[in-house]
């Protein structure tokens, strides 16, 4: 996979390196938004945790070839909730 830094951020308090991380997570969970907001978008999330064990969840958008990040940010609670509900669901 390869990503497209033009968007990125420092202040998100996310390297890039995490980023990379948490697509490469096996247990990272995609999903596609429903909301009327992202209708017109394709915008997808990507939740999971980097090799230090960190929940992120990351925006992006992807043509299948180049990923592009919109925003990267450390889970919420209820994030964490919901993304450890869904991982045990799966396994």
């Amino acid at each position: 996979m390869e990503f497209d830094w033009t968007n990125y951020d420092s202040s998100w308090q996310v390297t890039q390196k995490e980023i990379e991380e948490v697509f490469e997570d096996p247990f990272n969970l995609r999903l596609m938004p429903d909301t009327i907001r992202f209708a017109g978008q394709s915008r997808y999330i990507c939740m999971g945790q980097d090799s230090k064990g960190t929940y992120l969840m990351i925006v992006y958008t992807t043509n299948g070839k180049l990923t592009r990040i919109i925003s990267a940010r450390q889970m919420t609670i209820e994030e964490c909730g919901f993304y450890t509900q869904k991982l045990h669901r799966n396994l």
